[in-house]
């Protein structure tokens, strides 16, 4: 009882975007760069609370900043960063012999990708990065060692769900999503 298993993880990612044009005859020139970077550190405490019951409580600082916007045409864009708190708590209970539970809540977020606010016919460096707040309700069975299946049912509201209505019109933030499933 009471015994904590600690975990952690980094992710780093950068990601880039030049497009270069030539005309017959011409070198190369750069007409846009864009540089985007995410980032996150989370940590999990897995603890004990009976005998093949576990309360997992986990976190995550996620971040992203574009770091570089130019193009040709207009010269410097808009740079900035966000920083935001991805919390999680998870209950893993026995249900009988070879299956368990478990149940989490938690508020997600995600940033626009590089593409979705500069890389297409039509940009939107406005996007605001999509929060999930959501349940999980999930069984797992375990037949034989080395072989688990899982199934789950879950039911998240999304606010600033990013979408694209068509070609031509730039991605979007509609207010809020509800999604299950």
């Amino acid at each position: 009882r009471g015994r904590h298993a600690w975990t952690s993880a980094v992710h780093l990612r950068r990601d880039r975007h030049e497009r270069l044009e030539s005309t017959p005859g011409s070198p190369e020139e750069m007409t846009e760069r864009f540089v985007d970077l995410t980032g996150s550190l989370s940590v999990e405490d897995r603890i004990s609370i009976g005998r093949a019951t576990f309360l997992n409580l986990g976190a995550a600082v996620e971040h992203h900043a574009v770091t570089e916007s130019w193009q040709a045409a207009t010269g410097e864009g808009e740079t900035g960063s966000d920083t935001m708190l991805s919390p999680q708590v998870e209950l893993a209970f026995p249900i009988a012999n070879q299956l368990h539970g478990r149940w989490s809540v938690y508020h997600k977020i995600g940033f626009p990708t590089l593409r979705q606010l500069y890389v297409t016919d039509a940009p939107n460096p406005e996007l605001e990065p999509p929060r999930a707040t959501g349940t999980t309700l999930g069984i797992d069975w375990t037949p034989v060692d080395g072989l688990q299946l899982r199934a789950s049912v879950y039911a998240d509201r999304v606010d600033d769900l990013i979408t694209r209505p068509g070609r031509g019109v730039p991605y979007q933030n509609p207010d809020r999503a509800e999604m299950s499933g």
